[in-house]
This record gives C-alpha cells, sequence and structure tokens, in this order.
C-alpha cells in the first residue's frame, strides 16, 4: 500500500467551495431535506460494494436522497471511498448513509486533482423499479439486485434515455417527485453525450472517443466484410488498451449442420483524431447507412438464399474464400482469404465431422423466422472446393446454380461403350442394396479403369458422366496425394468418406504410380499399392481410375477392377468430332471452317484444345472472327512452344 501524506487526503479550500456550490444547487431541486451527507469524519473502504452496500428491503420506503463519496485512485481499479477526505488513521465507521436513494462517487489523483465523476450507486425502490424494466436485457445488468452500480459515462442510462424519460413520464406523482432528482443528475451528467448525438445526427460525423454513443446493444450494425454487407447485432463495445482500437462485439445467426445458432464476432475501428463522417466508417450502425433501404432488401434475398442452402448442396462459386489455417499462438485460427472457383458442395456437417447425423431438411423450429433474423443471417457459409480440396468460407452471394452442359452425348465412343459406363454409373449411384463379398464390407464398389494414351477422353468421359447425373466429381491425381504414405492413406480415406456422403463419383487421374506391379527393390511403391489395394477392397461407392500405361498393372488390382475400357490413339473421323466439339463452344467463329484439314493434323484431345485456345487468342488480338487462317499459322508452328510462336505473329 503506498504511504500517502496528509495533504493527499484534503480537499482544497476551491473545490470545497465548489463542491458546496453544486449541493446547494442540487438540494435546491429536490426540496428541503433532500440532502443528507454523512459525517465528517466517516471513514470508507476498498471494497464499499462488499462491506458497506447491505442490501435494501424493497419494502423499505427509501427516499431519494443524495449522497456524495469521494475516494483517492490508488491505481488497478482500487478507490479508497470516503464520505469526505479525512486523516486516513479516523476510526472506521459506516461508510453509506442507509436511507440514501442514490450515492454519487467521484475520485482524484491526488493533491491539486480535480475531483472528477466515477460511478453512482442507484439503491431507491422507486428508480430500481425503473431501471429494472428498461436494462432488463442489457449486458452486465442483473435485474435481481437490489442496488446497481452505474459507472460513468453511464452508456446505459444513454442509450436508454427515451426509455427512461417515458417510464419516469407513465409513473405515478410519487414516483415522479421521488427520481427528480436522479433524472437531473443524469441530464447534467449525459449532457455532453446528448450534443455528441446532436452533431452525429445533425451532420453525421463523430470523434473516436464518444463511437460508443451510437452503438448501443441490440441495434444492427454494418460491417464491410471484402466487399460484401455483413450485417450483425451488436453485443457491446470495448476499447482495446493495447491498439486502442474501438472494438464492435456483435453475434450472427450461422448454421453447424444440425441448427441454426448466434456466434459472436468482432470487429475493431482503428483510432483516429478529430471527427470523421459516420457513413465513411467500415463499420457504422445500420441505420446509419445511407442507402440503408437498399441495402436491407438486398441483405433480406441473400438471408433467404442463406436459408435455402442449409444441407448438403452441390453449386459453382467464383470469388474468394476464407480458409482457416492453425496458428499455434492464438486460440483461434487464422482466416487467410484465397481465390477458389468451379464447383464446391456446401456441407457444414460434414465440415465440422457430423458424418451421418445430418439433418435433413433442415430443423426448421431452429431457422430464423422474422426479416430481423433474416438479415444477421452470417454472409458466409462452409463449402468444400473440388478443385483445392480445402473447406472455406464461402459468401452466400458468389454461389450460383451449376450450368449444365451436354458434354457426354460429343464423347468420342461409341454408343454401347457410353449407354455401358452412364448405366453402371446410375445404377450404383443410385442402388438402395449392396452386392456384398464374402467378408462383409468388401467388394461394394463399383470401379473402373480407362486406359489409353493422353489427350484421347478419359478424363472427360468421367467428367461428363458426373455432369449428365447431376452429382458431384471428386477429382484427385497421383501428383495432388504425394509420396508420403501416411499422408497418402489418409487424403485417400479422406476422399472415399467425402464422396460416400456427397454420393460422388471418384475420378483417380495418372494413377500408374499406384498400379505399377510391386517390386523387390522399391519398398517405398510397394507400400503405396498395398495401401491402394487395401482401400479398394472396402469403398462401396463409384470410382474412376485412368492410366496411361496398364501393361504395367500390379496383377492383385485385376480382381478389383470391374471394368476396363482401352482407348486408342484418335482416328481422323474422331478427330473431326473433337474439332467440332470445341469450335461450337466459341461464339463468333466463322462457319467456313475445314475440319477435314484441321483434322488430318495427327493430334490428340489435349492438343487440339491448346491450338483453339490459341488461335481464339490470336483472332482477339487482330479483332476478327475465329477462322481457318488463324488456326492454319498456328498449326504452321511448333504445337509445344506456343509463347515462342506468338511473338512472330502480327
Amino acid at each position: 500500500m503506498p504511504n500517502f501524506q496528509l495533504a493527499d487526503w484534503l480537499i482544497s479550500p476551491d473545490e470545497m467551495l465548489r463542491h458546496d456550490e453544486e449541493l446547494t444547487r442540487i438540494k435546491a431541486s429536490l426540496g428541503e431535506g433532500g440532502l443528507d451527507l454523512l459525517a465528517n469524519n466517516a471513514q470508507g473502504t476498498e471494497d464499499a460494494e462488499a462491506e458497506d452496500l447491505a442490501p435494501v428491503d424493497s419494502t423499505q420506503e427509501v427516499a431519494a436522497k443524495v449522497q456524495y463519496l469521494y475516494g483517492l485512485d490508488l491505481g488497478h481499479g482500487r478507490v479508497n471511498w470516503k464520505a469526505k477526505p479525512t486523516h486516513p488513521d479516523d476510526p472506521k465507521s459506516d461508510l453509506i448513509n442507509k436511507d440514501s436513494g442514490y450515492v454519487v462517487r467521484k475520485t482524484s489523483q491526488g493533491v491539486n486533482y480535480p475531483w472528477e465523476m466515477h460511478s453512482v450507486i442507484v439503491r431507491s425502490p422507486h428508480i430500481m423499479t425503473i431501471l429494472r424494466e428498461i436494462l432488463s436485457d442489457y449486458p452486465g445488468i442483473s435485474p435481481a439486485v437490489d442496488h446497481l452500480i452505474l459507472d460513468r459515462p453511464f452508456k446505459p442510462m444513454l442509450h436508454h434515455w427515451g426509455d427512461f424519460c417515458q417510464a419516469v413520464e407513465q409513473s405515478d406523482d410519487f414516483t415522479k417527485q421521488h427520481v427528480e432528482g436522479f433524472v437531473i443528475f443524469l441530464k447534467e451528467e449525459l449532457a455532453p453525450y446528448f450534443e455528441v448525438l446532436k452533431n452525429a445526427d445533425a451532420h453525421g460525423i463523430i470523434e473516436h472517443q464518444n463511437l460508443w454513443t451510437i452503438f448501443p446493444p441490440h441495434q444492427l450494425v454494418w460491417t464491410d466484410l471484402k466487399q460484401h454487407h455483413s450485417i450483425g447485432e451488436v453485443e457491446q463495445t470495448t476499447l482495446d488498451q493495447f491498439t486502442g482500437n474501438f472494438i464492435v462485439s456483435y453475434k450472427q445467426t450461422v448454421w453447424d449442420g444440425f441448427e441454426s445458432k448466434a456466434k459472436s464476432g468482432a470487429v475493431g475501428i482503428p483510432s483516429f483524431t478529430g471527427t470523421r463522417p459516420i457513413a465513411g466508417l467500415k463499420t457504422i450502425p445500420f441505420l446509419r447507412k445511407p442507402d440503408a433501404a437498399d441495402i436491407e432488401k438486398a441483405v433480406l434475398d441473400r438471408g433467404r438464399n442463406f436459408l435455402s442452402l442449409l444441407g448438403c448442396h452441390y453449386r459453382e462459386y467464383l470469388g474468394i474464400g476464407g480458409f482457416e489455417r492453425p496458428n499455434d499462438m492464438l486460440e483461434r485460427p487464422q482466416i487467410e482469404w484465397q481465390a477458389v472457383s468451379g464447383r464446391v458442395v456446401l456441407d457444414a456437417a460434414l465440415r465440422h465431422g457430423k458424418v451421418g447425423d445430418r439433418v435433413e431438411p433442415p430443423n426448421a423450429d431452429s431457422l430464423p423466422k422474422t426479416d430481423r433474423e433474416i438479415m444477421i443471417c452470417s454472409p458466409l457459409i462452409e463449402g468444400y472446393s473440388l478443385t483445392s480440396k480445402k473447406w472455406y468460407k464461402l459468401f452466400v452471394d458468389n454461389v450460383s446454380d451449376i450450368i449444365w452442359d451436354n458434354s457426354f452425348s460429343g464423347l468420342v465412343l461409341n454408343n454401347t461403350e457410353k449407354d455401358l459406363l452412364l448405366g453402371f454409373a446410375q445404377t450404383k449411384l443410385s442402388m438402395t442394396t449392396d452386392f456384398d463379398d464374402l467378408v462383409r464390407g468388401k467388394g461394394k464398389g463399383v470401379i473402373i479403369l480407362l486406359s489409353g494414351p493422353p489427350g484421347v477422353g478419359k478424363t472427360m468421359t468421367v467428367e461428363s458422366i458426373a455432369n449428365m447425373m447431376h452429382v458431384p466429381l471428386y477429382p484427385m491425381s497421383a501428383g495432388e496425394l504425394g509420396s508420403d504414405a501416411t499422408k497418402v492413406e489418409n487424403q485417400l480415406r479422406q476422399a472415399l468418406v467425402y464422396c460416400k456422403e456427397w454420393n460422388a463419383v471418384l475420378l483417380l487421374d495418372e494413377s500408374d504410380v499406384f498400379l505399377q506391379k510391386r517390386s523387390a527393390t522399391d519398398l517405398q511403391r510397394n507400400e503405396l499399392v498395398s495401401i491402394f489395394l487395401r482401400l479398394l477392397e472396402y469403398y462401396d461407392g463409384m470410382m474412376f481410375l485412368t492410366t496411361n500405361r496398364i501393361e504395367t498393372m500390379d496383377p492383385a488390382f485385376q480382381s478389383r477392377i470391374d471394368l476396363t475400357i482401352h482407348y486408342p490413339d484418335l482416328s481422323e473421323s474422331a478427330r473431326v468430332s473433337v474439332w467440332r466439339n470445341f469450335l461450337q463452344a466459341e461464339e463468333g467463329t466463322s462457319t467456313e471452317i475445314n475440319f477435314d484439314e484441321l483434322a488430318s493434323h495427327a493430334m490428340n484431345g489435349r492438343q487440339i484444345k491448346n491450338t483453339v485456345k490459341l488461335a481464339k487468342m490470336l483472332a482477339i488480338r487482330r479483332n476478327q472472327a475465329l477462322h481457318m487462317d488463324h488456326f492454319r499459322q498456328i498449326l504452321q508452328l511448333s504445337a509445344f512452344q506456343p509463347a515462342q510462336g506468338m511473338m512472330s505473329l502480327d
């Protein structure tokens, strides 16, 4: 405990005079007998709330008398309260007068420092009745207590001033007279903040230290989240003592795969000097947005879309997504925003590990119903990118329905092969009963191997089948999986679980490394092959494998593959079909395309696709329709040196 001198505890004559004038003014407002100070030798304690705030009997008639307490600020939130600063060795006595309706407490940093407002303790049962009514849902306020401590700057009273005045106005004459002094006290204390709100309303400006005045709890708050509207309900506001940022804590409605629930978030407004236009801040009260009406309509539409996407859905996405990267230094993972495009699966249940617990349809009782509830639905939804194999927080606004193409009809396969492949896939994914091996759980899947040289349509076949069936395609390649046995097994197991949950087609492209014959010298590859064989045995979904080297396949796979289809090099007639398929999708193409001439070049499907791409770039560069001259110039150059070729074209 610091060793304070007697002078630290004394009030200067000027301060005492100012204090007496203040008491005289309040006494006049209350009438005779309205002020009752304790004896001058009353001693304070370090914890007035604990020792001297005896519970007030609500049946006891407590007059709305005001009492003043003074305290030396000892730091770390410790204050030694006294009715009047005296020698610290005075004998202890009860600090608070038992018939005081409310107690005003002031603090000072020491001698020659002014007394500043600290807090007020409300003990009057009449005032408490009103405060319980208007502050019942205010953060940090308990309606069950007999007294209430309101700290400066009395945020609850400013935020509910209109409610407070209305409650007083509707009370009986006795209560009005009883609380009159308290009303006068509050009006004077809140006067500067009334002026702040007046300027905010009239001129749309605010100072950083006064931001709390425009963010009352339960108000809707708007914030800019990566150029998307984000609406939440204010829970509380604080000032970050380290950064100086003004922190708005809010709640939004999210979906966890089982039910909708409130989730807390926070956003900071960096410190600034002087005044700023409120509308220019990235976080402001929603109703202070100049275009609030337009935003409300857009957010309501998005909220209804959010509700329509609960459950498990296969969609298209184009935008950015938040990837949660674990951080050992922080309790919460860091959000890393990345570009996301392509097909996604929206499935919060699987994201949170609730395999098999998915609720279809979602529990209607937990869903938002009112416009306000729909507005505070999160702008983000959990989704899995089938391209990057990552879970993201995706913006609902950037989710769209898939436009299904008719690429299946353009496959360079005979009709018998196409019907066979599509029939197997449709039957397997719609089956309610399984063919089972002698060992339970084995042999339920359908595994088809597509073999042939590059660029003959193996991968396109699987993509077209998935499109035709409107089901997710989960593509993987040996390059993605790597060569570490443990990682390969974990990734394959995850892929198999996801495909089962989503009724997806699994494509393992370029699977030669897993299919290759085992040898006595390559133990690492042997381990990968063994892992793959074991997982295939128990997979019960639809899987396609592609390979360029079927002749090197391990014999153990032959019994595990249900059907093998070999793709030969493209014939000239097949190349005509491929050229036609690619050019039909290109707008602004000349009708005078010589497909026989194009097909005379011995190219595979991938090379044809690249040639079309380069010819189109050349046509755009010259602002021309795509025609044969563009193709001839590209084909005259080396197909494998596009950069060098383009440099010479002008």
